[in-house]
């Protein structure tokens, strides 16, 4: 027998999956109050987790639901005297999606698994329409929809102004939500641009003209040629057209 016990929007409110008849039994039969008891332990767990980490971020557009399940073989467990700890049964950041829960009792001595059952939606970074590979992401290919986080893998973005001026790793279709590792720091440098090549060495300050030949955003390594030497270099981006060397 599962037991399922639903909070939506910060209302809370409780099922009981019971078959009619089953009020019939004289109550002494019943360990079903105590089951139900420990599903909705679990359910206020996964949405005080849930709260927690929403008011963290500072959300204010979102809802949830929760729900929450034990095994039936939770109706043949004595009642808990002490010690009783229900907890994700492991240690993950994630507050929404199937979440295995330990459900465990110190006295009298017993342990079982249930799970949580997370519904989180908040607006996310989406594609406002196909963005192409290396296409600068900017309010004209990017906006917010309200998504499930559940169905979303990998670091989803709530303020769209984390993507601006970045460009797409790789193609995005219309209406795909947009995570961090499909957004890259915009070329600064692209392979055959002439740039400028800057040299700082025990307090002597010159710079040179030079080609790049590979691209390169801020902060990456990319190879050069020195123009005056036609020797090739390993030069920092530091700016626009500009890289320097490091000793």
């Amino acid at each position: 027998m599962s037991y399922g016990c639903l909070a939506e929007g910060g209302k809370q409110g409780r099922k009981w999956l019971l078959p009619p008849w089953l009020f019939l039994l004289p109550l002494v039969l019943l360990s079903v109050p105590a089951a139900a008891d420990l599903a909705e332990k679990v359910r206020l767990d996964a949405e005080q987790r849930v709260l927690s980490y929403v008011r963290a971020r500072g959300w204010v557009n979102y809802s949830y639901e929760v729900s929450a399940w034990v095994p039936s073989s939770a109706e043949r467990l004595g009642a808990c005297s002490e010690g009783l700890q229900v907890a994700p049964a492991q240690d993950s950041n994630r507050r929404w999606g199937r979440i295995p829960y330990l459900i465990s009792c110190a006295e009298p001595a017993w342990e079982f698994r249930g799970r949580a059952e997370v519904s989180l939606r908040v607006p996310v970074a989406t594609a406002r329409r196909t963005i192409q590979r290396g296409e600068i992401l900017d309010r004209s290919t990017v906006m917010l929809q309200t998504r499930d986080l559940a169905g979303i893998y990998g670091d989803f973005v709530t303020d769209t102004r984390m993507l601006y001026g970045k460009r797409a790793r790789r193609a995005i279709r219309n209406g795909q939500e947009i995570t961090l590792d499909q957004a890259e720091a915009p070329l600064l440098v692209e392979r055959g641009d002439n740039v400028v090549i800057r040299v700082d060495q025990d307090g002597v300050r010159a710079s040179m003209r030079g080609m790049a030949l590979q691209s390169g955003s801020l902060g990456e390594g990319i190879l050069v040629r020195n123009l005056s030497s036609n020797k090739e270099i390993t030069a920092w981006v530091v700016e626009k057209g500009i890289v320097e060397t490091r000793f």
